[in-house]
C-alpha cells in the first residue's frame, strides 16, 4: 500500500512530515494529531482526511476560522488540497500533500 504525505513548514521551526492514514485533528489540544502551539489556533481547530487518494480540510468550528489560499473556509465545507504544490493555510502556514504513488 502507498503512502500519502502532509508536510508542513513551520519558519525558523524547519517542516514536519505526517503520514496521512485516514483521519488527523489540527489544534492546540495536546492529544490532537497534529499539534499547534500557536496561541490563534483553537485546541479543535481544524480536519484533515484522505477520500478517495485526496487530502481534504475542513474547518472543525474555530472561531479565528481557517484559510485555505487566503479565503475562510466555511464550518462544515471542504477543500481539496492539490497534489504536490505547496498551498497556504493561515493555521498551518505553508503545506504539501503528496499523494500515495
Amino acid at each position: 500500500m502507498s503512502k500519502s504525505f502532509l508536510v508542513i513548514e513551520r519558519g525558523l521551526a524547519g517542516e514536519q512530515v505526517y503520514h496521512l492514514q485516514s483521519r488527523h485533528t489540527i489544534g492546540r489540544a495536546p492529544e490532537s494529531d497534529i499539534h499547534l502551539t500557536d496561541p490563534s489556533v483553537s485546541r479543535q481547530h481544524a480536519l484533515v482526511f484522505l477520500k478517495d487518494e485526496k487530502a481534504i480540510l475542513e474547518d472543525a468550528g474555530s472561531p479565528n476560522g481557517t484559510y485555505f489560499n487566503e479565503e475562510r473556509l466555511v464550518k462544515g465545507r471542504t477543500t481539496i488540497l492539490n497534489r504536490q504544490y505547496r498551498q497556504i493555510v493561515k493555521i498551518i502556514k505553508v503545506i504539501t500533500f503528496v499523494p500515495a504513488l
